[in-house]
């Protein structure tokens, strides 16, 4: 709760601690460059020491801010998800004896990570 992180379109991720004077140079702890316009951004796992960053081409990156590391880069996140959903479908069918008649599932845009 003592941490704000900022984001914008050019591609930078700026994390500040806001629990002493708000001084963009003191309070400043670390920059995730993204290299793309970000669209949306988070602080996930325990503690929130990890954060994610979703741009407004939605390819999603997790970082481990402290470090500025990154994590993972996912670049087609709505094909994966699109595969995901199909393979999961396919997966039940099977399982319950249908053949699925459905045809492929598509994303088409994301709305929220979290």
């Amino acid at each position: 709760p003592d941490r704000l992180m900022t984001a914008s379109v050019d591609g930078l991720a700026c994390i500040y601690n806001t629990t002493g004077d708000l001084n963009e140079d003191d309070c400043m702890e670390g920059v995730l460059s993204v290299g793309v316009s970000i669209g949306r951004i988070g602080f996930y796992g325990p503690g929130g020491r990890n954060a994610w960053c979703l741009t407004h081409t939605e390819e999603l990156s997790l970082w481990e801010w402290e470090s500025t590391t990154l994590l993972a880069q996912f670049k087609n996140t709505r094909q994966a998800a699109s595969d995901a959903a199909n393979a999961a479908l396919m997966s039940a069918s099977a399982a319950l004896g249908h053949q699925s008649g459905t045809p492929p599932l598509q994303v088409d845009y994301l709305i929220r990570c979290e």
